[in-house]
This record gives C-alpha cells, sequence and structure tokens, in this order.
C-alpha cells in the first residue's frame, strides 16, 4: 500500500504551522491491534457462547443482552439470554451456529453493566472473534422432539432457514 499527496490551497500542517511536504507513492504499512481486554477465551458450541475472562466479574443470573451483538458470518443473531458466574459470561443464541461459521462478539455496557469483583465495570470490546468448536453441521438437528429425519438448513444456504428431509427419510430397495 502507498500513500501521495500534493500540497493545495488548504495545506496540512503540523502542531507548529509547518506545512506538510510533498509525498509521491511512500509505501505504508497498515497494521490492527485487537484488544481483548479482560477476555481470557471466548468459545461457542451449538447454541452457547462462553466468553472467559482473566478476572472475576460480579455474578448475575441474568443480563441484558442488548448490550451484545453476536455477528454468525458477518450477520447479527438474535440472542436468548445471558448470565455471568464467576468469570464466565454465558449467552445464550436463539439459533445454534453451524460449524465452520465465523462468529464474532461486541459488548457496549448498557443498563446492567458488567462489573468486575472489586466494582469497576468492563470496558467494551468490539468484533472479538469466537472459536467456533460447534459439533452441530448443517445436517444436524438440535431439538428432541423434532424427528431424525426432518433436519435444519442454516440461513446461510438459501438465504432463509427452513427444514429439509435428511437422508434417513427415504428408503431404497430392490423390486
Amino acid at each position: 500500500m502507498t500513500i501521495s499527496y500534493v500540497p493545495g490551497t488548504a495545506r496540512l500542517t503540523d502542531l507548529n504551522g509547518n506545512s506538510a511536504g510533498y509525498l509521491n507513492l511512500e509505501p505504508v504499512t497498515v497494521t490492527t491491534l485487537l484488544d481483548m481486554g479482560d477476555i481470557q477465551s471466548a468459545v461457542v458450541q451449538g447454541d452457547t457462547i462462553q466468553v472467559v475472562f482473566n478476572k472475576t466479574l460480579v455474578s448475575q443470573s441474568s443480563v441484558t443482552v442488548t448490550q451484545f451483538q453476536v455477528l454468525v458470518d458477518g450477520t447479527t443473531s438474535s440472542l436468548a439470554s445471558a448470565s455471568v458466574n464467576g468469570s464466565t459470561l454465558t449467552i445464550k443464541l436463539s439459533n445454534p451456529v453451524i460449524n465452520g461459521q465465523k462468529v464474532e462478539l461486541s459488548y457496549i455496557p448498557g443498563a446492567t453493566p458488567l462489573r468486575d469483583s472489586a466494582g469497576t465495570y468492563l470496558k467494551y470490546f468490539n468484533k472479538v472473534p469466537v472459536s467456533n468448536t460447534g459439533t452441530i453441521t448443517g445436517s444436524g438437528s438440535t431439538d428432541p422432539n423434532r424427528p431424525s429425519y426432518l433436519t435444519l438448513m442454516e440461513a446461510g444456504e438459501f438465504g432463509q432457514a427452513m427444514f429439509a428431509l435428511g437422508n434417513q427419510a427415504t428408503a431404497v430397495s430392490d423390486v
């Protein structure tokens, strides 16, 4: 990546009023640093995200879910509940994550902000990568009441979640 600058009538200046010089295709290195803050690990399996912090938090059996945003393959996922116990934040998703999907978690303190045991509020974090160790595949079923031959196809396949008949729904025989 390179940068070029040609001074115009409204020139760039430093704090002392000195004009910036001409730049022509100067190489620029762009780096990003993800601030994980106090997060030790973040893992999702199925419909549960567990975030482990490197300090003890004030336990809360019910945390306002609107403080969190979960992106699954870049699309906002609906959240069912959140709670804190010790150093672990648990977030329940409305729908399970399929193995291989990219998951990111953001937190902006709201009405019931997270606090550590010293009473200090946790700072916000944005798009923290969540390790997807899920065992659910696109043809998996997590509802025990759903027949085994009926599988859930996630929205990533056709833009909308839907049910489909699995390979157990058919039988092959020689006639």
